[in-house]
């Protein structure tokens, strides 16, 4: 369980981003998830369910009130692991139902509800717990509304590289972890059409760390 809120804005231009445009939650959204794993011998499942609910106000605007959100979202892995090897499959699929109370009224949306469904599947595989790589795909689709299709989808391969995960962090921090990925996102539609989709594939370096 857990609750987000939205940082000032003034904090995050303070960190070199922009609020412009951006949503606001009104007060706090909570968070919730649950998962049931088992492991049968050299197997491991998982499956669980998250949410998220809560109101926002659309570009930081609260004249016309605000806009309810609601996610509702599924998970699921199966990892199988022999030697020094180990492969995972791993799913994802979110609902998001949006109520455009505000947005609607102010003029920024055409339907009063609108909804989108992602989904995200890959084979991940990690040799000696050091090196690794997953290939996936996704998919995003939903209402078309204010001119804008969100249909989107496209191929995601990362490289990771885990230097910790045997022998453990250095000297000052003997219990961090590390990952180190180099991601590649490839669309084959975006924003309802294939035309140039292909300029918003992205490159990512990533590094990950907790302690």
């Amino acid at each position: 369980l857990g609750v987000y809120r939205t940082l000032s804005s003034g904090f995050q231009r303070s960190m070199g981003i922009s609020p412009d445009g951006q949503d606001q939650i009104a007060n706090v959204m909570p968070y919730w998830r649950a998962a049931y794993t088992r492991s049968i011998g050299r197997n491991s499942f998982e499956l669980g369910v998250f949410g998220l609910n809560g109101n926002v106000y659309p570009g930081r605007d609260r004249s016309f009130g605000s806009d309810h959100v609601s996610d509702f979202g599924l998970d699921s892995q199966w990892q199988y692991h022999i030697d020094s090897h180990d492969f995972t499959v791993l799913f994802t699929h979110i609902r998001e139902n949006r109520f455009m109370g505000a947005s609607y009224s102010n003029g920024n949306a055409t339907n009063p509800k609108d909804n989108l469904h992602s989904s995200k599947v890959g084979v991940d595989y990690l040799y000696d717990k050091t090196y690794g790589g997953l290939v996936g795909a996704f998919r995003a689709n939903g209402s078309t509304d204010f001119g804008t299709d969100p249909l989107s989808d496209g191929l995601m391969f990362h490289l990771n590289y885990l230097p910790f995960s045997k022998s453990g962090g250095p000297k000052h921090l003997p219990d961090s972890s590390l990952k180190l990925s180099l991601q590649y996102i490839m669309y084959s539609h975006f924003e309802g059409t294939s035309h140039n989709a292909s300029d918003k594939n992205t490159l990512y370096l990533e590094a990950w760390i907790s302690f």
